[in-house]
C-alpha cells in the first residue's frame, strides 16, 4: 500500500487496530537517511498529523509509533540484563554511608532477630524515622531468615538482592514506556546507560529511603509518560511518604501535567486524596503503634531539616563542588550530556518535523506551541532534575545519597542526547559521536565501579569471614573465660560496621552458645554513638524513651568500654596513629592476635585520580593499602560485671527524672 494511502487510512480509522500487513515477513527497516529526507508534501502531512493527533500516538522523533521500526530487545533479554547487573551491585558494592547501617539495617535486625542498635532518630521524643519503611523490608526478611536459620549474612545478602531487584523492575518499566512513547533507540541507550552507570551501581542496592524513592520515582515518571496519572500520583506518594519526604519535589511534573497540560484541577485533587488515604493510613497506624503516640514521621523529618533548632548541619557542611565532584565520578561524560538533551531534541525535531514554510520561525526554530508538544516529557524531566539540584545544591549539609532519586532521570536525558546526536549527524551526513561517547561512558563507569569494589570491599570481606572462622575453630574456643554476650569492639572504624547481621551466635568447644554485641572504644570521634534498644517485648521496646540520647550530636561517654573487656577488636591498620587510635596489632600485641585480614585502601596516601578510577598497573603502583583486621583477645578476657539492660535502664531513668 502506498505510504500516503497508509497515512490516510491511519488518520481516518479513528486510530483503531493496526491494518494487517500484506507481506508475509516483518517490515524491513528503512535506511536512516530515508527517515529524515522526505518530500515536502509528506513533511507537511506528518506535521499536520502530529498537530491533530494526541501526543500519546506519536514519539519524540516519529509522527506515528508504527514508523519506529528500530530493533527492540525482547522482554526476556532486557530482564536478564537488568537483573544480572543489579544483582552484581548487591553482591559487589559496599555500604558507603553509616546511616544505612544504624538507621535501617539495625532496626530491621531488631524486628527480625530481636536486638539492634538504636539512634536518636528512633527515640519517641523525635520520631523522624518511619517503622513502616523498616517493616516493608523486615517482613520478607523474617521469611528469608526461616530459609537460612544459621546464617544472618545470607539473609543480609538476599535482602540486598531484593532491594536491587526492585530497581531492576523499575528500570524495566521505564525501558518499556520509553520504547513505546519516546523511541526504541532512546530506550536502548537508556538500558545501556542505566546498567553500566557507576551511580546506579552504588545506589540500586542501598537500603536507604533515597534509593527507595529513586525506584518509585522512576515508575512514577514512566506512568506519567504513558498517561497513567493515578499510578504516577500513587508512586509519588509512596516515594515521599514511605520513603523520603523530599522526593515529593519530583512529583512536580505530575502536578504540572494535571494543571497545565490536562487542565484538570478536580482530578488532581481527587487522585491526591486517594493516594494520601492509601499510603498515609498504614503509615500513621504502624508508626503510632511503634512510637506509642500519634506520629507522622515524614512531617517530623521536614520539620527537623528545615525548621529544627539544630538541623543536619551538625553532621557537616560542604560546598556545591561536593555534588559536582560526585556527578563527575559517578556519571563522567553523562553529567554534561544530559544538560543538552532538551535543545538537541528540539533541533532534531525541527529537522524531522518541519512545519509548512508559512509557519513563523525564530532563529530557524518554529514558535508554534503544537510543535513543542512532543518535547513536553523531555522538558518535564529536565525540570525535575533542575528543581532537585536547586534545592540540594543550596543546602549546607550534603551527602551522596541525596542525589540518588534523580539518577535514572540523568540516564534518560543522556539517552535522549545520544539519540538526538545520531539523528542530527545522519541528517547532515556527519559521523555520529554517540557510540564513541557511550563507549567512553561504559569504560569510565566500569573502571569506577571496579575501583570501589577493589579499594573498599575489605570491610565486608573481613566481617563475612568472621562466622567461618568461629565455626572452623570452635574446638579451640572456651567461652567460660569470656563475656556473655561476646564483645566485638570498634574504635575509629565504628562508621564502617556493616550491621549486626555480621555478628553471629558463636559456639565453643563445650557447646556453649554466645551471642555477640557491638561495643565502642573511645577514638578521636566526638559525636553521638548509637546504643542498643532496651530489652523487653514489643511495642514497649520502641516506645521507651532512651536515656543518654540527644539531637545535638553531643558525645555520650557512657557508650565506651575499656579495651580489656573486649573479646574481639576490629580496626584498620594504618601508619598513622594517635593515643586514642593506636595500631592495635603493634601496640597491644601481647593481648591481641590477628585472626582475619583483608586489604583496604588508605585514601589519603593514594593518588586521587588513580584511586577514583582503576587504571591497570598505574593504580596498583600509586595506591597504598592497609589491613582491615579482626583481632582476638588472648584469653582470658577481663570479664566486666554487667548488669541487665533493664537494671541499667531503670537507674538511668531515675537519674533522668532527677535531672
Amino acid at each position: 500500500m502506498p505510504r500516503n494511502n497508509l497515512a490516510l487510512l491511519r488518520r481516518t480509522s479513528n486510530r483503531g487496530d493496526r491494518p494487517a500487513s500484506t507481506d508475509s515477513g516483518p517490515p524491513s527497516p528503512m535506511p536512516m537517511q530515508m527517515r529524515f529526507r522526505r518530500t515536502t508534501s509528506e513533511e507537511e502531512q506528518d506535521a499536520a498529523a502530529a498537530a491533530a493527533e494526541p501526543q500519546a500516538c506519536s514519539k519524540l522523533f516519529f509522527s506515528r509509533a508504527d514508523l519506529d521500526v528500530d530493533w527492540l530487545p525482547t522482554n526476556g533479554a532486557v530482564l536478564k540484563l537488568l537483573f544480572s547487573l543489579r544483582l552484581t551491585s548487591a553482591l559487589w558494592s559496599g555500604i558507603s554511608d553509616c546511616d544505612e547501617v544504624f538507621n535501617y539495617w539495625e532496626p530491621m535486625h531488631l524486628l527480625v532477630y530481636g536486638d539492634g542498635l538504636q539512634t536518636w532518630e528512633y527515640s519517641p521524643l523525635y520520631a523522624i524515622r518511619s517503622w513502616l519503611y523498616i517493616w516493608l523490608h523486615a517482613a520478607p526478611g523474617k521469611a528469608v531468615a526461616l530459609l537460612f536459620p544459621h546464617s544472618k549474612i545470607a539473609v543480609w545478602v538476599t535482602m540486598r538482592c531484593g532491594i536491587a531487584s526492585l530497581m531492576a523492575a523499575a528500570d524495566f518499566v521505564m525501558f518499556k514506556v520509553v520504547a513505546s512513547r519516546l523511541g526504541i533507540s532512546i530506550a536502548r541507550f537508556y538500558l545501556v546507560i542505566s546498567m553500566f552507570s557507576a551511580g546506579m551501581f552504588i545506589s540500586s542496592s542501598a537500603f536507604i529511603p533515597s534509593s527507595f524513592a529513586m525506584a518509585f520515582n522512576t515508575i512514577s515518571m514512566a506512568a506519567l509518560y504513558s498517561g497513567q496519572m493515578l499510578v504516577s500520583t500513587l508512586c509519588v506518594a509512596v516515594a515521599s511518604l514511605v520513603g523520603w519526604p523530599f522526593a515529593a519535589l519530583l512529583g512536580a511534573p505530575t502536578a504540572i501535567t494535571y494543571l497545565v497540560s490536562l487542565g484538570r484541577l478536580d482530578r488532581f485533587v481527587l487522585h491526591s486524596l486517594i493516594a494520601l488515604l492509601v499510603v498515609a493510613t498504614p503509615l500513621l497506624v504502624v508508626d503510632t503503634w511503634y512510637y506509642g503516640k500519634r506520629v507522622m514521621a515524614p512531617l517530623n523529618i521536614i520539620m527537623y531539616n528545615i525548621f529544627g533548632a539544630h538541623g543536619p548541619e551538625l553532621y557537616g557542611t560542604e560546598s556545591p563542588s561536593y555534588y559536582l565532584k560526585n556527578l563527575v565520578l559517578n556519571w563522567n561524560v553523562a553529567c554534561v550530556l544530559w544538560l543538552v538533551a532538551l535543545p538537541l531534541a528540539a533541533i532534531a525535531s525541527a529537522l524531522v518535523f518541519p512545519l509548512p514554510k508559512t509557519s513563523k520561525k525564530i532563529l530557524g526554530m518554529p514558535v508554534s506551541p503544537s510543535f513543542y508538544r512532543r518535547l513536553f516529557p523531555v522538558a518535564l524531566t529536565v525540570l525535575s532534575i533542575c528543581l532537585w539540584f536547586l534545592v540540594f545544591f543550596t543546602r549546607p549539609h550534603k551527602e551522596e545519597r541525596f542525589l540518588f532519586p534523580v539518577f535514572p532521570l540523568l540516564a534518560l536525558l543522556t539517552a535522549i542526547t545520544l539519540d538526538a546526536l545520531n539523528r542530527l549527524c545522519s541528517h547532515f551526513n556527519l559521523p555520529s559521536p554517540s557510540y564513541w561517547l557511550l563507549g567512553i561512558f561504559i569504560l569510565l563507569s566500569t573502571s569506577r565501579a571496579y575501583s570501589l569494589h577493589r579499594n573498599y570491599s575489605g570491610v565486608i570481606d573481613t566481617y563475612k569471614a568472621f562466622p567461618d572462622y568461629l565455626s572452623d575453630n570452635h574446638q579451640n574456643l572456651d567461652f567460660s573465660i569470656r563475656n556473655d554476650p561476646l564483645s566485638v569492639c570498634v574504635g575509629k572504624e565504628w562508621h564502617r560496621f556493616p550491621s549486626s547481621f555480621f555478628l553471629p551466635d558463636a559456639v565453643d568447644a563445650h557447646g556453649r552458645v554466645r551471642p555477640m554485641r557491638l561495643r565502642f572504644l573511645r577514638s578521636e570521634f566526638r559525636g553521638l554513638l548509637p546504643k542498643y534498644f532496651p530489652e523487653g517485648r514489643f511495642p514497649a521496646r520502641t516506645r521507651a524513651v532512651p536515656t543518654e540520647m540527644n539531637d545535638e550530636n553531643k558525645e555520650e561517654t557512657t557508650r565506651y568500654v575499656p579495651l580489656d573487656s573486649c573479646d574481639y577488636v576490629v580496626d584498620l591498620e594504618t601508619p598513622d596513629r594517635t593515643a586514642l587510635e593506636p595500631n592495635y596489632g603493634k601496640e597491644h600485641a601481647t593481648i591481641l592476635r590477628p585472626i582475619i585480614r583483608n586489604s583496604f585502601l588508605l585514601a589519603h596516601r593514594s593518588h586521587w585520580l588513580l584511586r577514583a578510577f582503576f587504571v591497570p598497573f598505574l593504580s596498583e603502583r600509586n595506591c597504598e593499602f592497609g589491613q582491615y583486621t579482626i583481632y582476638e583477645r588472648i584469653p582470658p578476657t577481663v570479664v566486666t560485671k554487667r548488669r541487665s539492660h533493664s537494671a541499667e535502664e531503670e537507674e538511668r531513668a531515675a537519674r533522668h527524672e532527677e535531672l
